[in-house]
């Protein structure tokens, strides 16, 4: 794998040099707000794949925040491989399948990263072919076309919804609208949406091939208010959306994983 990300890198040069006017021509007026991505990776028709393997070279200006394990019927196989350079980072993240469950889609992780340059996460791909995706079934064979991925900006629930291309979400700020949203939705499922449920339901096939459908757009939205990143949609996400708004917090990462009740007690302090 060591030898494998040498050569990522050797790649990978010439693009990130030609990303390198970009990275130093990031604005200072882009800095006053601290922007929140989180990317979600899925397997389709999970009863076929037994191993993922994603890689991922980004941009200088993306900070990692944190990865975190979203189903039981697995684990990350072994710790990140990472390399990186003057203006790049680069990191490979296995994933094994490790129990007899069968579903046809689970959202195996999710990544959490913050900058203050703006934009969206595939801004700081150095590459169109700097994401990526690979999957193995039981038997050895590929199943990289069954791996998928969506990136969003935390808080922006409406910019969610609106997206509608694979790789381009439709930013539209994060505003106390965003937060009546999240209201809106949970008052349809008893206050709360658990994020695995919606995903896992047959009913509820989310066909990734196609971005601007209904399904895809609503995962999206639920992944972009799920601030905490425990799962689930609940009235502390809406609550968080609103003080972000507001301009009472300034950094939604902070909250990653942090329990609704600690996420009130924090809310009451602001």
């Amino acid at each position: 794998m060591k030898k494998t990300l040498k050569k990522m890198a050797a790649a990978v040069s010439a693009a990130v040099m030609c990303a390198l006017p970009m990275a130093n021509a990031f604005s200072a007026s882009a800095a006053e707000e601290i922007r929140t991505f989180r990317v979600g990776y899925f397997v389709d028709d999970n009863s076929y794949v037994k191993t993922t393997s994603i890689t991922r070279t980004t941009k200088k200006g993306l900070t990692f925040v944190a990865r975190d394990k979203m189903t039981l019927t697995g684990d990350f196989d072994g710790k990140p491989n990472g390399s990186g350079g003057q203006t790049y980072n680069s990191e490979n993240v296995n994933w094994k399948k490790n129990t007899t469950y069968y579903t046809n889609q689970v959202l195996l992780y999710d990544e959490t990263y913050k900058t203050t340059y703006g934009d969206v996460f595939e801004h700081y791909l150095v590459s169109d072919t700097a994401l990526k995706l690979e999957g193995k079934t039981y038997t050895g064979e590929s199943a990289n076309e069954r791996v998928k991925y969506l990136a969003v900006v935390v808080g922006d629930v409406t910019g969610a919804f609106n997206t509608t291309q694979a790789k381009t979400f439709n930013y539209d700020g994060i505003k106390k609208n965003d937060a009546d949203k999240v209201r809106d939705m949970i008052k349809k499922t008893n206050g709360v949406i658990w994020i695995s449920d919606f995903v896992e339901a047959k009913s509820n096939y989310i066909n990734f091939n196609v971005p601007g459908s209904q399904n895809v757009k609503t995962l999206r939205a639920y992944m972009a208010a799920d601030v905490n990143n425990n799962g689930r949609v609940t009235k502390e996400d809406a609550d968080l959306i609103e003080a972000y708004a507001n301009g009472k917090i300034s950094d939604l990462s902070v909250y990653n994983k942090m329990d609704d009740s600690n996420v009130r007690f924090a809310l009451q302090k602001l």
